[in-house]
């Protein structure tokens, strides 16, 4: 799967980062959703699907994108390992 893009909604929520991947189910694409601490116990990462047309559009509450090197190592890592799982 390749990351379409990448938003931070600077921890508002405990998933802080979305990153959108470029697999569609309809008109829906599927994120992958991140907390800061997405490797601990009680971190957040979980798979999901969103609107990536909205957000593009501003349209929803995702956040500011954001480009890979604004996103921690830790994350970064993990994102990885998520994806080619």
């Amino acid at each position: 799967m390749k990351i379409l893009a990448v938003y931070d909604n600077g921890g508002r929520t405990a998933d802080r980062y979305t990153v959108i991947l470029d697999s569609r189910h309809g008109e829906l694409y599927e994120c992958l959703c991140l907390s800061e601490n997405c490797t601990s116990p009680q971190g957040v990462s979980q798979y999901s699907l969103c609107d990536y047309e909205a957000a593009k559009a501003g349209a929803t509450d995702l956040g500011k994108l954001v480009s890979w090197s604004d996103v921690s190592e830790t994350v970064q890592d993990h994102i990885r390992d998520r994806l080619t799982q």
